[in-house]
């Protein structure tokens, strides 16, 4: 690790005041905007921001920087997440809850003194009254103290007595105590994971860099990616009076356990993954003319040749400085000669050329390589002076040999020949179609050289020097507690991936009864905005939030069953009323602003319909009666023709009118059966075919009708089944 930089060498850096202004949260985890004020500055150089007091279930990768408002303003550099101690922040609850700890307390003394007299109890209750020692043979027997023992045991009693008295009034309190307890850590654990920091927590701070300059009104917009949160879909419909018209409003059970409430936000919730891994299209261009060679990376150059000479300072001050002097050992035995391994194979040249990579030096341009950029992160070096982690392959080991020039050097060399060689190299007077030049191969650039402000130069002292390597998270944060001079005993990383695990925990918590997770539409992914601020806290527990209200035109309709249940079933029919998909979840109905029931909506897409169960309509009566007979048919009497006739009576009792859907089903004969028929003979009113969308079903009809108010209807259908005469129904011949 490098040591830290002079106190004096790095920029002003204050602590910004900052809100949570936006939360988006994905069906895991969300997605935290903060806003901080910058003070108004006039003057031009670099100053140092930070936001403190972040969670450290923060995602370090997802961190985005953005100023926002008006005229010029400043621009921000660079960025890194760190570790500070944290520090004290208004309007949240203490680190500790002192009622919690003051029970805790009163319980423990109480234990202790009930225990303390439950142990004096048994002292005394133990103590043994010896009997009368038998005297020698032919000697009178001695004298028993009488006196001493009804002493005894009239203390005894008297201290058993006092001390039942004691715990008779120790008990009872000690019981209410705890359940006094038991109440506090209840609410503990429901309350809030947004607490003070206490005096050695660790919190995430952001640190950035600003390009200031001359500006009165400038906000710093900080997101960042936080795992524990997700939400479920639930509404709420107020029909009226006479259900024909209502007002939806959609609701959301929301959980989260980031570390930091949610007050006054506004709230976005999205059916997407907050990751997923999309290949982006590379367009390519279309030219009419001399062939050109294929395009290169742009932003990539050969690496830069003598990154020796930077240490040549440092190697002539090591050599001049005056040797150690040495102190003569005394001899060792000499050991017996151990027999020499066989030497290694040769390796392939693949490893070789392998090698040759490593050698490579990924060095940045040497100005841009301030102190303060190589220890705060600094900004990335422009496009056109990054270095291009590339070597050509390398020779044969004999070849190797022979070089006389360093492999960087020779590599870097070789690939200035490569890019330099004829990039337009052709015979003069070729066409398009002549053949491409020779161009050296695109770079393969590893991910994790791309973090520019998270690469350290190798010290002069160790091996390969003058290569950059990439800190791991351990060794960035260790690299900022030591520069503010914090010592920690603890692995920083062990903690942060608990605080995760903990925030994640959330997945687990049961839902809440009838709510269902959200999916997405068909690969499409929907959004819903709340129209008002919300308060959410971190406590993993559900928490119902209103999001957005619309008015519906319903359609009432009642629909029967008579074959099933002569029950009349309600159903309000309404369509969607948003631009986006309502996914299945419970709805709460009410009627003219009192509570009915608690219904299931299913997924209805943009301008669809869909259908709400409202329970039974008592005020609809309905009855079923069938007729049955039988009689021979045909010229021998060969066919047995068994008629079947249907009567539903339907009877309004309603002070409105009523739309009914009355369902019945004929039976069918099975698939290639020619010797069973059946034969719909008469049907009044006419009615039509019901084919439901959900499910298959065979010679479904319905009825639909308008009722008025206490008007009757009959309902009339009747069919044959003609079977053969030596044939039966399974079962016998029997009514419908």
């Amino acid at each position: 690790m490098i040591p830290a930089p002079m106190a004096d060498a790095s920029p002003e850096l204050s602590a910004l005041s900052s809100r949570i202004a936006a939360v988006t949260v994905y069906r895991s985890g969300a997605m935290v905007e903060r806003v901080a004020k910058l003070p108004a500055g006039d003057a031009d150089g670099t100053r140092m921001v930070k936001l403190v007091g972040l969670p450290l279930c923060l995602t370090d990768g997802s961190v985005r920087i953005e100023v926002r408002g008006a005229a010029r303003l400043p621009v921000a550099r660079d960025f890194r997440v760190v570790l500070e101690l944290g520090t004290q922040q208004p309007g949240l609850a203490p680190a500790e809850n002192e009622a919690l700890r003051a029970k805790k307390l009163q319980v423990q003394l109480a234990q202790d003194h009930c225990g303390q007299l439950e142990a004096k109890r048994r002292q005394i209750a133990d103590l043994e009254i010896f009997a009368r020692p038998a005297g020698e043979e032919g000697q009178p027997p001695p004298v028993s103290p009488t006196a001493a023992r009804l002493r005894m045991v009239e203390f005894q009693a008297q201290q058993l007595d006092a001390l039942d008295k004691q715990l008779a009034q120790l008990r009872p309190e000690l019981r209410v105590l705890r359940e006094e307890l038991a109440e506090l850590e209840a609410r503990e654990r429901e309350a809030s994971a947004a607490r003070q920091p206490k005096a050695h927590e660790l919190r995430k701070t952001v640190v950035v860099t600003l390009d200031t300059g001359r500006h009165d009104d400038a906000e710093l917009v900080v997101t960042y990616m936080v795992p524990g949160a997700r939400w479920l879909p639930a509404y709420t419909i107020n029909l009226s009076a006479d259900m024909r018209s209502g007002e939806l409003a959609m609701r959301a059970a929301v959980v989260q356990r980031t570390g930091e409430d949610w007050r006054g936000v506004a709230l976005t919730l999205t059916t997407a993954d907050a990751h997923r891994w999309t290949e982006l299209p590379e367009m390519q261009s279309l030219r009419i003319g001399r062939a050109q060679p294929p395009v290169q990376a742009r932003g990539w150059r050969p690496p830069p040749v003598g990154a020796g000479e930077l240490y040549r300072d440092y190697d002539r001050f090591m050599k001049s400085l005056p040797k150690p002097t040495k102190v003569k050992a005394k001899p060792r035995p000499k050991a017996r000669p151990a027999r020499r391994p066989p030497p290694p194979p040769a390796p392939p040249p693949a490893e070789l050329a392998a090698v040759a990579d490593e050698t490579t030096a990924f060095l940045p341009d040497p100005q841009s390589m301030t102190k303060t950029g190589a220890v705060f992160g600094g900004a990335p070096p422009p496009m056109q002076s990054m270095p291009m982690p590339m070597a050509p392959p390398a020779p044969a080991r004999g070849a190797a040999r022979k070089r006389s020039k360093p492999d960087a050097l020779v590599a870097s060399q070789a690939v200035a020949r490569a890019s330099t060689t004829g990039a337009f190299a052709m015979a003069p007077g070729s066409g398009g179609g002549g053949g491409l030049p020779e161009v050296a191969p695109e770079p393969a650039i590893r991910d994790d050289m791309l973090a520019y402000g998270d690469l350290r130069m190798r010290k002069p002292n160790e091996a390969r020097r003058g290569n950059l390597v990439l800190l791991q998270r351990r060794e960035r944060y260790r690299e900022w507690l030591l520069m503010r001079e914090v010592e920690v005993s603890f692995d920083v990383v062990v903690m942060i991936d608990t605080a995760t695990r903990e925030a994640a925990a959330v997945a687990s918590v049961k839902p809440p009864p009838h709510h269902v997770w959200v999916s997405e539409d068909h690969g499409f992914s929907s959004a819903y905005h709340a129209d008002t601020p919300v308060e959410i806290e971190s406590d993993g527990q559900y928490h119902s939030v209103a999001l957005t209200k619309a008015t519906v035109e319903t359609r009432l309709h009642h629909v029967v069953v008579p074959r099933e249940s002569t029950d009349v079933f309600r159903n309000v029919e309404l369509k969607n009323p948003t631009a986006t998909t309502l996914f299945r979840g419970p709805v709460d109905v009410s009627v003219g602003g009192n509570y009915l029931l608690t219904s299931e909506l299913r997924t209805c897409p943009s301008g669809g319909k869909v259908q709400l169960g409202l329970g039974v309509e008592q005020a609809i009566k309905v009855s079923r009666n069938t007729r049955y007979s039988e009689e021979t048919a045909g010229l021998m009497g060969g066919t047995l023709k068994l008629h079947h006739s249907i009567e539903i009576e339907l009877a309004n009792r309603l002070a409105q009118a009523a739309d009914i859907e009355v369902r019945e089903r004929l039976p069918t004969a099975r698939e290639g059966d020619e010797e069973v028929t059946v034969e719909e003979v008469a049907v009044n009113p006419p009615w039509r075919r019901y084919e439901p969308e959900t499910y298959k079903l065979k010679g479904g009809h319905r009825w639909q009708l308008r009722l008025e108010p206490g008007k009757k209807q009959l309902l009339q259908a009747s069919y044959d089944v003609r079977l053969s005469s030596k044939r039966e129904l399974v079962g016998g011949n029997r009514r419908e």
